[in-house]
């Protein structure tokens, strides 16, 4: 059960709206659907914040201060050299080059990242999109982290 909803009905009603919309929206109908999963997204992450905020009692600084002690925003290991990459615990590094691989990866092949190559209106449009993409990725991936830091 879903919100009082029998689960297959839900599955089947939100299949059918989003065939509909698609069907009547076309390519640009799934590049809005991604900009409002991306605010669900930025929102949730802020409701999230002002939860542990609220729930905690405590002033912010506080709450990021304890995670600094526990070592919560420790990001490993940061030596850069060929030993650094037969460690038994991964280095930041690789994270980095983890995380960075991803991106691009869904950069080359999405469809939904994709399309909004294909809507642009000239080149310098998309190459923008794409720079502007890639920027909000960081602010995003920091903000969760921090949640993470602060859980």
């Amino acid at each position: 059960m879903i919100a009082g909803w029998e689960i297959r009905t839900v599955i089947i009603g939100v299949g059918l709206f989003t065939l509909i919309y698609r069907l009547i929206g076309g390519i640009e109908a799934s590049i809005w659907t991604s900009v409002l999963q991306g605010g669900v997204m930025i929102g949730g992450a802020v409701g999230i914040m002002a939860s542990i905020i609220l729930e905690s009692g405590l002033p912010a600084p506080t709450i990021f201060s304890h995670a600094y002690a526990d070592g919560k925003f420790d990001i490993g290991n940061t030596e850069f050299s060929t030993r650094s990459l037969y460690f038994a615990q991964p280095t930041a590094w690789i994270y980095f080059v983890a995380g960075l691989s991803s991106v691009i990866r869904i950069y080359i092949t999405q469809q939904g990242i994709v399309h909004r190559y294909l809507v642009a209106r000239s080149d310098a449009d998309s190459k923008q999109d794409v720079k502007l993409g890639i920027l909000s990725t960081v602010p995003i991936w920091f903000a969760f982290g921090i949640i993470g830091c602060a859980l």
